[in-house]
């Protein structure tokens, strides 16, 4: 029962979102009308003279809360009562009026200097940001459907397991003891063990099946894209999730039947033929055990609040590091259960199970 348990805590690895409130702020003032120039005359008004500098001055106290905004996309100086503010290669430089005026006085004297001189420098006044209808709420919280989705499915899943729980208890409990599958010794006391095809074995097959999937798309979707794979199952939708999750389990279920054929055609080769069951149902147990791990990491992570970054990424490495570890295991038991020459049976293996793991690794990971 404490896969169940895992299974419930698993759907909390999913964090929710929250969406940012956009804004518009007032158009104000043109303060192009109250620029001045300096020449032998002293202060007149600029009138497209080829100047370097302008000069302009208002009261900051009428502007509470407004903005002061210089753009251009030529470099330029701005001076504050005759102090250096900030200078500026290209673009927009909006400065808080409010801000300005308890730093210097509200009477505030604005210069802009330019180099290669003034022409198409704008200035202008930009009033606080006017949120458009005040009876909706700044922040509206966006529908998590990523974990409506996995709460969902984890709940059928775990229902699944129940039911062969209680249906094929010995069967149930010797598809998750982990002991068997890191044991040299192999004991072939389970008739259904050696029914590969039974309808019972389907039905813990199909489980498999659904049980990875649902592990592979919360590692695709909380990695980012960083796995290659993750892209071709998106889920922008509670029901998209739904249709990648029946999408990938039939991928799933295919490789699995694939793998089946493997093992079954290779064994035959090999004279190996009534270690088969053996050999698959040691695979199954793999699948159980990577799975497994992967949603204990992401839920240790998870309760950590993610303070341990990047484990996403490693997650598949260490399910394939588990399945690597099941393939080793299984030469140990075929050496202890036959007489073979240890190259017949290493031969065996690549074909069947090294060969066929190294590929789905391969797209997978790479």
């Amino acid at each position: 029962m404490r896969i169940v348990q895992v299974f419930f805590v698993f759907s909390l690895v999913v964090q929710g979102y929250r969406m940012e409130a956009q804004s518009r702020q007032i158009y104000l003032k043109d303060l192009r009308e109250e620029w001045l120039i300096v020449d032998h005359e002293g202060y007149r008004k600029f009138a497209k003279d080829p100047v370097k500098k302008i000069f302009f001055s208002f009261d900051a106290s009428q502007f509470r809360g407004d903005f002061l905004c210089v753009e251009d996309e030529r470099p330029f100086a701005i001076f504050i009562n005759q102090k250096l503010v900030t200078e500026k290669t290209r673009g927009l430089v909006k400065l808080d009026l409010d801000s300005l005026r308890l730093l210097y006085s509200s009477q505030l004297s604005v210069s802009v200097f330019q180099q290669t001189g003034i022409a198409s420098l704008s200035t202008y006044l930009l009033g606080p940001p006017a949120v458009a209808d005040t009876d909706q709420d700044i922040f509206l919280r966006k529908g998590n459907f990523f974990l409506d989705f996995s709460l969902m499915a984890t709940l059928m899943v775990s229902v699944y397991l129940v039911f062969l729980l209680r249906t094929n208890p010995r069967l149930t409990l010797d598809y998750l003891n982990v002991s068997k599958l890191f044991s040299s010794q192999e004991r072939e006391e389970n008739l259904l063990t050696s029914r590969i095809t039974s309808r019972v074995n389907l039905l813990f097959y199909f489980f498999c099946s659904l049980f990875c999937a649902l592990t592979l798309l919360v590692v695709f979707h909380l990695s980012k894209n960083r796995i290659p794979l993750a892209g071709w199952f998106p889920i922008r939708s509670t029901g998209e999730g739904f249709f990648q999750w029946l999408k990938l389990s039939v991928i799933v279920a295919g490789l699995l039947a694939l793998k089946l054929m493997l093992i079954i055609l290779f064994s035959s080769l090999f004279n190996l033929r009534d270690k088969a069951p053996i050999q698959y149902f040691n695979f199954i147990r793999a699948l159980f055990l990577a799975a497994g791990l992967i949603a204990l990491i992401s839920t240790l992570n998870f309760v950590l609040h993610g303070q341990y970054g990047g484990l996403d990424s490693m997650w598949l490495k260490i399910g394939a590091a588990v399945m690597v570890l099941a393939a080793g295991m299984m030469y140990l038991k075929l050496l202890a259960l036959t007489r073979y020459h240890f190259f017949h049976l290493f031969s065996y293996l690549c074909a069947s199970e090294i060969i066929p793991l190294v590929i789905l690794l391969k797209i997978l990971l790479y």
